[in-house]
C-alpha cells in the first residue's frame, strides 16, 4: 500500500520536524504546499520523482468557508462576553512551543498582557493543543476568564467554522500556522 504524505519538507523549529522528516522518509509519495519544502523533500528521498508540488489542501477548505453563515457567540460555547457585538475582536490561537514548555505559561501571559493594549476589542481565545507546556498555558487562560468584559475562550471548533470564524476576526494573533496559511488566502 503505497503512502502518501501531504505538507513534508517543512521547517517549524520543533521536534515536529523530526516527525515530519521520518514520515518523509517512509513515505511513497509526496505532496509539499511550498516550492521550499519541495526542494527539502526532494533531497531527503531515493527517488525525486515522486515528489509533487501540491499547495496547501487546507486553503480550498478556507475559501468554500467563506460562503458559510457567519460563527454566532452559541455556536462557540465557551465562556465570556457576547461576541456577536458590533465591537471588532481578535481571534488568539497559541500553541505551546514543545522545546520551549517550560516558558510555555509565561508566553502566554505576555501574549494576553499584550492584547489588554487592545481596548476597543473583544478577544477570543482557543484554548491550546495538547503538546508539552499546554497544562501551563491553560492554567493562564483560565485565570485571565475572570470576570472580564473583552475576553472570551473556546477549546475548539470544527475546522470549517474555525476557518468562517477567521474572516470574522480583524486579526489572528498567535504562533498558529493558520495565520500563515489560511490567513493569508482569507485576508485576516
Amino acid at each position: 500500500i503505497p503512502v502518501a504524505h501531504l505538507q513534508g519538507g517543512e521547517v517549524s523549529g520543533s521536534i515536529d520536524d523530526k516527525v515530519r522528516n521520518a514520515v518523509t522518509m517512509l513515505a511513497d509519495v509526496h505532496f509539499p504546499a511550498t516550492h521550499a519544502a519541495f526542494a527539502r523533500v526532494a533531497a531527503l528521498v531515493s527517488w525525486p520523482a515522486s515528489v509533487c508540488m501540491a499547495g496547501c489542501p487546507s486553503i480550498d477548505l478556507a475559501l468554500r468557508a467563506q460562503h458559510e453563515p457567519p460563527v454566532t457567540t452559541q455556536e462557540l460555547g465557551g465562556a465570556g462576553v457576547d461576541i456577536d457585538t458590533p465591537h471588532p475582536w481578535i481571534v488568539c490561537l497559541q500553541h505551546p512551543v514543545t522545546s520551549e514548555a517550560h516558558d510555555a505559561g509565561a508566553q502566554m501571559t505576555e501574549t494576553l498582557r499584550a492584547l489588554t493594549a487592545f481596548e476597543r476589542y473583544r478577544i477570543l481565545v482557543f484554548w491550546p493543543g495538547e503538546d508539552a507546556g499546554a497544562g501551563a498555558m491553560s492554567k493562564v487562560i483560565r485565570q485571565s476568564q475572570a470576570p472580564v468584559e473583552w475576553l472570551h475562550t473556546v477549546r475548539n471548533l470544527p475546522p470549517s467554522r474555525f476557518l468562517r470564524l477567521l474572516t470574522q476576526a480583524s486579526v489572528l494573533v498567535g504562533n498558529s500556522s493558520a495565520g500563515i496559511r489560511e490567513c493569508s488566502a482569507l485576508g485576516v
